[in-house]
């Protein structure tokens, strides 16, 4: 009976608990009652908050565009900095190339046969030289093989007169033309 009579004094309680908020609920703005029971002013925070964060995530994908034009800019700026550099070294190289050439011929000794002008050069030295000596040899040979080519098509008689000995005549001349 104890138990009994102790659950209806806590289900008065309640009901007094009960009858007291309504009565103070009679007094109040429906509106207001709506907002606190469901939290409606909470709802309108939540609303302004993410029209903020929206705002933010705008303003940080602009500065993100931004920060990409720029990143763009300073690339294609790099790449032609880089075109330049390499452009700069190749002609550094060809000037300390064309100075170390100059520094070998300058030792050469126009009295003395080349083998003996290139005993105390490097072998990169002696490679280069000879490697010029063919070239400027080729060159020479295809001057002169294009100059008997046309000596031939133009003037056939000079080379009839070549074989029958005229190479004194030609010593003779003063006259020495050059093409």
């Amino acid at each position: 009976m104890v138990g009994i009579f102790f659950q209806l004094s806590i289900s008065d309680k309640n009901w007094a608990e009960l009858r007291k908020s309504l009565v103070a609920m009679r007094d109040q703005d429906p509106m207001e009652i709506f907002n606190q029971e469901f939290g409606l002013n909470n709802f309108n925070n939540a609303e302004s908050e993410t029209l903020v964060l929206k705002n933010r995530i705008a303003e940080d994908a602009m500065a993100i565009k931004r920060l990409q034009n720029e990143l763009e800019d300073k690339d294609q700026t790099l790449a032609a900095l880089e075109v330049e550099r390499d452009e700069v070294l190749e002609k550094l190289e060809q000037t300390e190339e064309a100075e170390r050439h100059a520094l070998v011929y300058d030792e050469l000794d126009d009295e003395q046969p080349l083998w003996e002008s290139l005993q105390s050069a490097s072998k990169d030295d002696i490679l280069r030289v000879l490697k010029d000596t063919v070239v400027e040899g080729g060159k020479q040979k295809l001057y002169l093989d294009r100059l008997l080519a046309l000596v031939i098509e133009d003037a056939p008689e000079l080379m009839d007169h070549m074989e029958d000995g005229g190479e004194e005549e030609t010593q003779r001349t003063t006259r020495e033309e050059w093409c």
